[in-house]
């Protein structure tokens, strides 16, 4: 019989760039009070892709596998981005009236584009881990849980969890076939990761098969885009 578990929708493999000196996240709360806490005990939820049979027999293969083929590349495809190795800078002048109105709404306008070289193997993993952490958030899988509604509530989750799966590799299959945008902050400012995970938005759409936008703060210091459109 496998252990309960606590299963990590927000992976440390990920929450670990957040770290302070003292090895603790600072976390702020809806009414603006924030709290320091060690990763190991945010993000989590008891038992959360545990699939249970009849016999209360509990199998805890997805989280295992989430842990061995989703968030152990995930440092590697970050590190990966991170290194300023992997880019290279290239002049580039655009439209000047697009160019004015975007000064107007206060961004910057540099007269080059930075493009990073991203290897078939560093794409693949992005587009596993994006899609992983699009999924498996509690509340995803609580609207899916909504959906196979049933008396047996055992049998409700494991539907979901089949459900989530199945998302799952059809959105790690079209983001990696969509445009990837890398951020990066200036200055003081630094990303935030919110509780609720990724930023989608949304209206759907069908361009390229990837019906939104993904926002996904990676660490205090980038951001991945991930854009409806191929280059």
């Amino acid at each position: 019989m496998s252990r309960a578990k606590r299963h990590h929708w927000w992976p440390l493999a990920q929450s670990r760039f957040w770290v302070d000196g003292d090895g603790l996240v600072t976390v702020t709360r809806a009414d603006g009070t924030s709290f320091r806490a060690n990763p190991l005990n945010i993000g989590v939820e008891s038992e959360l892709y545990t699939r249970f049979a009849e016999d209360d027999v509990r199998d805890t293969s997805i989280e295992d596998w989430f842990a061995e083929a989703i968030d152990s590349p995930a440092s590697t495809l970050i590190n990966h981005l991170l290194d300023p190795s992997n880019t290279t800078r290239q002049p580039f002048h655009g439209d000047p009236a697009k160019a004015r109105v975007v000064r107007a709404l206060g961004l910057r306008v540099n007269p080059y584009v930075d493009r990073i070289r991203i290897p078939p193997g560093i794409r693949q993993a992005t587009a596993r881990y994006v899609a992983a952490l699009l999924v498996r958030h509690p509340r995803h899988l609580r609207r899916l849980a909504l959906m196979h509604a049933t008396p047996a509530e055992t049998l409700a989750k494991n539907r979901a969890l089949d459900m989530m799966l199945t998302l799952y590799r059809l959105y790690a299959e079209r983001i990696e076939a969509a445009v990837f945008l890398v951020t990066r902050r200036v200055e003081d400012q630094e990303y935030l990761y919110a509780d609720g995970g990724l930023v989608v938005e949304e209206p759907w759409r069908n361009s390229s098969g990837v019906p939104f936008d993904i926002h996904a703060p990676l660490t205090p210091d980038m951001a991945l885009q991930v854009c409806p459109c191929r280059s």
